[in-house]
This record gives C-alpha cells, sequence and structure tokens, in this order.
C-alpha cells in the first residue's frame, strides 16, 4: 500500500491515448481514482465541486482557458493552492518553466514520458508538498506561541543568513510573514533571497505586494513588472498590473495587459472587468481631453454617469459591476453599489435595484441610510413580490418616507 491510496488525480489532456497513460500511471502509483478531463474549460468546472490530490496539466490544451490558465485557477483557490501539479507538454520552453518557480509542487514532464520518469517527478513535486505543508505549520505555530515579536524576526533571518541555500526557507517565512502583515520583516526576507538570485520571481512578486500594501503603486509596479518579463503567465500579476495602470489612467497600457490576460483565460472575472473598464476609460478620456486629474475612483463614477445619462444604462451598470472590482475603500463601493441600484431602479427593474441598495447599505456597515431608505421604498411601493406599482399611481411616497426632506427631494429626482 502506497501513501496514495485514497487520493484522487484530475488528468486533463486533449489526447485520449495520452490521457488512458497517464490514468494507467496513476493508478499504479496507488490513487484510488482518477478523473479524466478533455479541455481546460471541462477541468475548471470539476474545480468548484471536485476534491483532488493531484493534477495532470496538457500545457497546449486548447479551449477558452488555456494550460497555463486553468494552472493559474488551480493556484488561485485556496483549496487547491498548493497541490500537487505535472504538466505535459510536447515541447517544453524556458518561458514555460518559469511558472514552476513562482507556484509550489509544480513540475514539467516532456512527452511521451515512460513510467520511471513520471513516477519520479511525481514523488518529486509530493515530496515538495509534504515538505511545505509541514514547515509552514512549525513557523506558524511558533508566530502563534507568541513569537511574533523583533527577537523572533531576527532569529529567523539568523537563520537564513546560515543556510546553506535560504531560498526555499526564505521563501516559505516570506509567506506566514506577508500572512500576518509583518511587512518590513518580510521585505528583510526578500532582499536576503535576491541577493543570493538577484531574478528570483516570487521574492520580485513578494516586494510587489508588500509596496501595495503601503500604497506605494509606483515602486509596486516596478517590481511586479520585473516578475512578469522573467514569467509572463502569472494571471493574477497580471490583472495587478493592469489595475495599476488604471489607476494610473494609461489606459491603453491597461486594455494591452488585460488582453494579454484574456488570452491565458478568457474567461477569468477579472480579466473581463478590467478590459471593460479599460476601453471605457479610454474612450472617455479621448472625449475629455487631458485637463482631467481625478482621482480613480472618481473617475469611474463620472463613466458610469455619463453612460446612464446617455440612456446607455446597461452600458453603465456593466461599467459599475466591473468597477468594483478595482476598488478597495469602503466608501467609494458603496456609491458604486448605489448607483448600480438606480441603474436597475431606472429600468424599472425593482428586484435587482432593491438588491443593490441594501448591498450598498450593507458595504456602508449600516452608515449609508439613504442606500437602506431606498431599498425600503422601492420594497413597498413596487412590490418585490406584489403586482408592481406605476410611478403615477405612487402619489403618497412622500407620507410613507422617513423625515428627512432632503431625502424626499432626491427620491423624487430619482424618480421624475
Amino acid at each position: 500500500m502506497t501513501t496514495n491510496t485514497g487520493k484522487r488525480v484530475a488528468v486533463m489532456d486533449a489526447d485520449l491515448h495520452y490521457r488512458e497513460i497517464l490514468t494507467q500511471y496513476c493508478l499504479e502509483e496507488g490513487y484510488q481514482d482518477v478523473a479524466e478531463y478533455e479541455s481546460p474549460d471541462d477541468l475548471a468546472k470539476a474545480l468548484d465541486t471536485e476534491k483532488f490530490d493531484l493534477f495532470i496539466v496538457d500545457w497546449s490544451a486548447k479551449g477558452q482557458i488555456t494550460g497555463a490558465g486553468i494552472v493559474n485557477r488551480i493556484r488561485a483557490k485556496q483549496a487547491t493552492a498548493l497541490t500537487p501539479i505535472l504538466v505535459f507538454s510536447g515541447v517544453i520552453s524556458e518561458h514555460d518553466m518559469t511558472l514552476t518557480e513562482e507556484f509550489f509542487s509544480m513540475d514539467f514532464l516532456q512527452k511521451p514520458v515512460t513510467q520511471s520518469i513520471f513516477r519520479t517527478k511525481l514523488q518529486a513535486v509530493n515530496k515538495e508538498y509534504q515538505w511545505y505543508q509541514a514547515n509552514f505549520r512549525l513557523i506558524d505555530k511558533a508566530f502563534k506561541k507568541g513569537c511574533e515579536n523583533l527577537q523572533a524576526i531576527k532569529s529567523i533571518l539568523k537563520l537564513l543568513d546560515k543556510a546553506p541555500n535560504p531560498i526555499p526557507l526564505g521563501l516559505l517565512v516570506s509567506d506566514v510573514l506577508l500572512e500576518k502583515n509583518q511587512l518590513s520583516a518580510c521585505e528583510a526576507v526578500q532582499k536576503k533571497i535576491l541577493a543570493v538570485d538577484k531574478k528570483n520571481i516570487r521574492a520580485l512578486s513578494n516586494l510587489g505586494k508588500i509596496a501595495l500594501e503601503r500604497k506605494e503603486n509606483h515602486k509596486a509596479y516596478q517590481f511586479l513588472k520585473a516578475a512578469d518579463k522573467i514569467s509572463p503567465d502569472n494571471l493574477g500579476r497580471i490583472c495587478t498590473l493592469g489595475q495599476l495602470e488604471l489607476q494610473e489612467q494609461e489606459s491603453q497600457l491597461a486594455k494591452d495587459t488585460f488582453a494579454r490576460g484574456l488570452e491565458i483565460d478568457s474567461q477569468s472575472e477579472a480579466a473581463n472587468a478590467g478590459a471593460i473598464i479599460a476601453q471605457n476609460l479610454d474612450e472617455f478620456l479621448c472625449s475629455k481631453p487631458p485637463s482631467i486629474s481625478k482621482p480613480f475612483a472618481c473617475l469611474m463614477n463620472s463613466i458610469g454617469i455619463s453612460k446612464v445619462q446617455s440612456g446607455a444604462i446597461d452600458d453603465g451598470i456593466t461599467h459599475y459591476q466591473s468597477a468594483l472590482s478595482f476598488l478597495n475603500n469602503r466608501r467609494d463601493k458603496t456609491k458604486v453599489m448605489f448607483n448600480i441600484g438606480y441603474g436597475y431602479f431606472r429600468q424599472e427593474d425593482y428586484e435587482n435595484a432593491m438588491a443593490w441598495f441594501e448591498r450598498s447599505f450593507q458595504e456602508s456597515q449600516d452608515r449609508f441610510a439613504k442606500a437602506s431608505t431606498y431599498a425600503e421604498l422601492v420594497k413597498k411601493q413596487f412590490g418585490i413580490k406584489q403586482n408592481l406599482m406605476t410611478l403615477s399611481n405612487a402619489d403618497d411616497l412622500d407620507q410613507k418616507f422617513p423625515d428627512s426632506s432632503e431625502d424626499v427631494d432626491e427620491f423624487f429626482e430619482m424618480i421624475g
């Protein structure tokens, strides 16, 4: 009996012959069950409902999602962030291999492959997975015991200085420090890693994440761009770069960046949202040249308002919903959610209007009373579960409105 007993494998390969070979290899290595998928799109659907202990992916498989795209999806999910992955390809380039430097427990194999080579690679990724899991818990446990202080961090840095190869341990410690928001300590670890390997992709990416947390966007962009040049298939990083370009109002750069993301995964919500926002921003900037110096959130709101006022309400709603993916400030998100509710109200879609007004109120942590007021009015006056009233019959709105003349005027302006 092997340690793989009871475990499940997902094999995704466009070639039935290879799927059968790989399935047989897995069964002979002790895996209990093997699920076969013909395309990345099929495997992507299974990720939401199925649990796997190993993924075998055809790098050259075609579909709306590419081989690189499905690897990014697997790693983006918390449940499979470390699950071992073996990637097969007829031709493996140095460019392809860079992704293995970013993602633990992952390796490439070139077709055709013998069972002995398969076994060697499988054992290697499983060993790396087990090492990471065990040591992450140990370091995390040390912090939880009260070592989350300067002395503990100094001890970790000394340990890295003595390590013959500080990179694996350094990257592991970095993940723990980032999770605990120990940014200065994490930054020091990245510098030690880069002293050994100046092109270490994960260290460059981590420095980008640290700069983002500190709201040092220009510095973050430089680090993330450097990592992207070495490893251009990391979809999460691509979308972050696009977001930074949007915030700098570099609409053409952002369009190109999100288009690159869509080439990897055409169904990516973040890449699709970014592409919509980049296009809308480009059109808006062309129509309102360069005197614009509004903050990003205000600019997003102006674009949405211009679409709604021009009668393109569907486009306005889509724009606002896409913009939500790139707003971090609770106040900005509250306003955008309210405007989405307003757009649905203009379309007489009262159920969605009420839902978004309520989401706006919740996002404000129950502070934006106007959103709650509108939600209640829509619910009462236009009956979500009753026959919808027409606006012409709603002649007693002021009697049911809370005592706020400003809100009364705004609501009548809205429905007028």
